[in-house]
């Protein structure tokens, strides 16, 4: 497994590294597969399908680029942080992009506030960048 991963995995609680281990493993390793070297991962969560009491067997991965959604099927979405307009931890996850675009995910509740104010600091500082 890459390193950024791992220590993205591992600066989450508890939980989420069990729930990442064990269910969102398949995610973890089309994640660590096929993600570009270049794009870092900072933070993850354990994440579903369904918004609300989902089997958490995806991941929610915030890199220096982009937010993305990985389903072991496999499938992916990915949001641009820069173009995310609004995002939200209140039953489940959701995305708004500036398009007006919604995406509702599940999402570990225990530590969703956390990981969306990782990910707003993230938005903020892919604005910064993109914009100097």
């Amino acid at each position: 497994m890459r390193d950024d991963i791992t220590a993205a995995v591992e600066a989450a609680p508890a939980n989420v590294q069990a729930t990442l281990g064990s269910s969102g493993l398949g995610a973890l390793k089309f994640l660590d597969e096929h993600l570009p070297q270049g794009e870092r991962v900072h933070h993850i969560i354990s994440a579903g399908v369904e918004p609300l009491r989902t089997l958490e067997n995806c991941a929610l991965v915030v890199t220096d680029l982009r937010l993305l959604f990985i389903n072991p099927l496999p499938q992916v979405l990915a949001w641009d942080l820069t173009q995310i307009a609004n995002v939200h931890a209140a039953l489940g996850f959701m995305v708004t992009t500036n398009g007006g675009g919604d995406t509702h995910l599940g999402i570990n509740s225990g530590w969703g506030d956390t990981f969306v104010a990782r990910l707003q600091v993230a938005m903020a500082i892919a604005t910064l960048r993109a914009t100097a």
